[in-house]
């Protein structure tokens, strides 16, 4: 993209300079200079998207990845709820054996307990 300059900016290096053929000599140089400044701009751009790319990419997690940890996420997570099913399981057949074991102590110290016990199960009238 060419680049020209505005009048009045040429005029001032031109009453700088006081010499028109040095002006326009200096504001073709500043206009390739501003040419060559937007083409590196433009290069570096390029570079730098790239970069950010690459960097971006490198930074964030992919679908696959992504997948395969949610994948042990939940394999962990079973096997921490079968884990916790079997220690249930455990608490209540502990829970059911102190239970017979208090009904038991409850009839052998008060004999008119189990008539009360078999009538609340509806196994006496």
């Amino acid at each position: 993209m060419a680049h020209t300059l505005p009048l009045e900016v040429y005029k001032a290096i031109e009453e700088a300079v006081k010499d028109r053929e040095t002006a326009e000599r200096v504001a073709r140089s500043v206009e390739k200079a501003l040419e060559a400044i937007e083409e590196k701009a433009k290069e570096q751009k390029i570079l730098v998207k790239a970069e950010l790319k690459d960097e971006l990419t490198n930074e964030l997690v992919t679908k696959e990845e992504f997948k395969a940890e949610l994948k042990a996420l939940r394999n962990e997570l079973k096997g921490e709820i079968e884990s916790l099913r079997s220690e249930v399981k455990g608490e209540i057949k502990a829970l059911k054996l102190l239970i017979f074991f208090t009904m038991f102590l409850i009839v052998m110290t008060n004999k008119g307990s189990l008539e009360l016990l078999l009538k609340a199960f509806g196994l006496l009238k």
